[in-house]
């Protein structure tokens, strides 16, 4: 690691820290006061699990580890686990869609990681341009169909809501509006649509800065 990426990676460190010590406190504070109004206590222990997870990769890894990586990681489960689920920003700032947001933001940074498999395993070295675009597009749709399926999950074990709202037909049956799961895949879509266009770009003409500085970062 050169001195800039240290710096960084111990400023993401840092953050991954604050945000776990954060979600902590807010769990015993959940229990203490018996207060959960907005039912966020399993997004404040997902919160410090996953928080965790970047930093635990570091202790593994050590001097092999990807500063971008970590700093890539850090940024998604900041913006979506930290402040969507735990602050409850998906409810909170519904009004600027944040939620959408987060999944276009999501499908990016999947096509992203897919483009960093190709290039550890260097395979993208024989793989021609609509092939590797190929790859990296239906790597972040299978990332997305992974995430709605653990919210299905979710939904069915612990009877809540995060793929909609549960509707009462006439006829007596209960069912869940999946407008929200698939507007959550067409957002995770364009996420990764216009990482794939960006790296077409790059590839025909060589001007995409942005797509130089993951090239860069992610060998």
């Amino acid at each position: 690691m050169t001195k800039k990426e240290k710096i960084a990676t111990t400023i993401f460190t840092i953050i991954n820290i604050i945000v776990v010590l954060i979600s902590i406190y807010l769990i015993i504070e959940t229990y203490i006061t018996k207060n959960d109004p907005y039912d966020r206590l399993s997004s404040h222990y997902a919160s410090a699990i996953i928080s965790f997870l970047p930093i635990l990769y570091l202790l593994i890894f050590k001097k092999d580890s990807n500063p971008f990586i970590v700093g890539l990681s850090t940024i998604y489960i900041f913006l979506a686990v930290f402040l969507g689920a735990s602050l409850n920003f998906y409810n909170l700032y519904g009004n600027i869609h944040y939620d959408k947001l987060i999944h276009v933001f999501m499908g990016y940074c999947s096509a992203l990681i897919g483009l960093f498999i190709l290039i550890k395993s260097k395979s993208i070295i024989s793989l021609k341009t609509p092939i590797t675009i190929l790859f990296i597009f239906s790597f972040a749709l299978m990332i997305a169909g992974i995430w709605e399926m653990l919210e299905f999950s979710k939904d069915m074990i612990t009877g809540s809501e995060v793929q909609g709202k549960r509707l009462l037909t006439i006829s007596g049956i209960e069912v869940i509006d999946v407008g929200e799961t698939i507007f959550d895949m067409i957002a995770n879509l364009t996420g990764a649509i216009i990482f794939s266009l960006q790296y077409l770009f790059h590839q025909k003409t060589k001007k995409c800065y942005l797509m130089k500085f993951y090239l860069h970062y992610l060998k």
